[in-house]
């Protein structure tokens, strides 16, 4: 499945969201990439990617190590 625009512009429209309110979690820098290019927030999950790598591109983006955490950062 590829990501990019389309399928975040479909996301919003079923879900009735604004770009605002999706959070993309991804794994690699190229999510990490995507998510910046179309102005939504980004969490990286940590295991191809370390921390500092993925604070060199998205500095302000945390990481979870497990998806389970998502559940203390957007509570």
């Amino acid at each position: 499945l590829a990501k990019g625009q389309t399928q975040f512009d479909h996301a919003c429209q079923t879900l009735g969201v604004e770009r605002d309110d999706l959070v993309f979690v991804g794994d690699s820098i190229a999510d990490a990439n995507l998510a910046l290019d179309y102005g939504m927030r980004f969490v990286g999950r940590l295991g191809t990617f370390d921390a500092r790598t993925f604070g060199e591109v998205a500095p302000d983006a945390p990481v979870v190590e497990e998806l389970t955490e998502l559940l203390t950062l957007f509570a």
